[in-house]
């Protein structure tokens, strides 16, 4: 396992060239950073409990922080922001899923560095 490799120089790694681009990230940043490690469509196997697409939601998220961020009152209800938290939650886990699955592929390991 890469981090757990003695012939590995001390800050080697890098986390900028991960990041970078990444203080507001929509559902392309967060494709890329996952294509890093070979992963493809990271968004297809999450579902969202009203059916929306999982790509299109982070967007409107993304959009939704930023016009609050920059000044700006978007009209949310109670409603839009419980499924905003339970997409947000579906969207990560998922994400997540999808990762370790890879990771663990990728080091043939059973077990995770973070679980």
């Amino acid at each position: 396992m890469l981090w757990l490799d003695p012939h590995l120089s001390r800050g080697a790694l890098d986390a900028n060239a991960i990041t970078a681009g990444l203080s507001n990230p929509g559902a392309k940043e967060i494709g890329r950073v996952f294509g890093l490690l070979g992963m493809t469509s990271v968004f297809s196997s999450i579902e969202l409990s009203d059916g929306a697409d999982p790509e299109k939601r982070v967007n409107e998220l993304v959009g939704i922080r930023n016009a609050i961020a920059h000044g700006g009152r978007p009209s949310v209800m109670d409603q839009q922001v419980d499924e905003y938290v339970s997409s947000v939650d579906a969207v990560g886990e998922g994400l997540e899923r999808a990762a370790a699955a890879q990771v663990r592929a990728i080091c043939r390991t059973a077990g995770l560095p973070w679980s």
